[in-house]
């Protein structure tokens, strides 16, 4: 029986697409931040990719994904370095980036307006201060 296996990188998360010749189809997608030990893995001689919680799963067991006859080492460290790549881009480790990203400017914002205020100070208007007593 043949098994065809494809990865598709789209732009928010990975989707593996798993064909037999006997009518089976399965598809999974999974966030690039919830892809965790993404990596390249060997058994005896064979090449393949551990995609972590996209790869196939047989009772519970995470199968390796091995491209052409085991032996593609190049392409397997290509198809690594990608999802890696997607993962540290897209992920949750980029998310936290962004976010420190954002308190750093807000911060800096922060520090700017109470500068503002502590430099450019005003009395009250009349009415204002009318309305204060």
């Amino acid at each position: 029986c043949c098994h065809t296996i494809d990865i598709h990188a789209m732009p928010n998360e990975a989707e593996i697409t798993m064909d037999s010749c006997l009518c089976c189809h399965n598809e999974k997608r999974v966030p690039y931040g919830e892809l965790q030990g993404v990596g390249e893995t060997t058994c005896c001689c064979f090449t393949g990719v551990d995609a972590g919680a996209l790869s196939p799963t047989d009772k519970g067991q995470r199968l390796r994904i091995i491209p052409g006859c085991g032996c593609e080492t190049a392409y397997v460290k290509e198809i690594v370095e990608e999802l890696k790549a997607r993962q540290y881009h897209r992920g949750d480790a980029a998310k936290m980036r962004i976010a420190e990203r954002q308190i750093e400017i807000l911060k800096r914002i922060e520090a700017k307006v109470d500068h503002l205020i502590a430099n450019s100070y005003k009395p009250l208007p009349p009415e204002l201060e009318a309305m204060k007593r």
